[in-house]
């Protein structure tokens, strides 16, 4: 078994690429300092847990001991907080330059909206049904990934609506746009080593 947590927070001041900022621009070049905060890359909690479990059994009854082992219980976890992404205003353009299409209202710091909290389990257990020697093995297997089927978003539509000189006007309730990790996935195999 191996288990980590790490605490981190990652502030920035240049524009993230692979974000909203394409045009890797910063909002005032004026002044960098109004757009330090947090990097979109910030992730301040992050635990990960793996573990191979395949005990093993002695009995004197040879088919009790073939159905004690040959069972292998794999286990993946991540839990994190979500991601960072930054509240953009609506009309985009406030300070009316042609280079930017999406800017932060007014008094709103850089990336201060969080998705919830990202939550995966993946498993999978795996019986050999048949071993010649040491050689051939044969194994059935079941995997699934996000046991509890947990919605871990990771996109939200962040715009809000602001005034002609960017104050935020109508509070945004952030909704998911949809794009979310995978669900739950069961898949069966069958397989030989050799």
């Amino acid at each position: 078994m191996s288990a980590n947590y790490t605490w981190s927070h990652s502030i920035s001041d240049a524009p993230d690429a692979n974000s909203f900022e394409q045009n890797l621009l910063i909002e005032d070049p004026t002044n960098r300092a109004r757009d330090k905060g947090n990097s979109i890359v910030n992730r301040p909690n992050a635990f990960n847990l793996t573990s191979v479990i395949e005990p093993v059994f002695q009995f004197d009854n040879k088919w009790a001991r073939r159905l004690a082992n040959g069972n292998q219980l794999t286990v993946l976890a991540n839990v994190s907080s979500g991601d960072q992404l930054n509240i953009t205003a609506n009309p985009n353009t406030l300070n009316g330059d042609s280079v930017s299409t999406a800017q932060r209202p007014l008094f709103l710091g850089r990336n201060t909206f969080r998705t919830p909290r990202v939550f995966q389990l993946d498993a999978r257990y795996t019986r050999t049904v048949y071993a010649y020697r040491e050689r051939i093995k044969v194994k059935l297997l079941a995997e699934i990934s996000n046991v509890t089927n947990h919605r871990n978003y990771t996109t939200y539509n962040t715009a809000v609506a602001t005034t002609a000189l960017g104050v935020a006007t109508i509070p945004s309730t952030f909704s998911p746009n949809g794009s979310v990790l995978e669900g739950r996935i069961i898949q069966l195999g069958i397989r030989t080593d050799w």
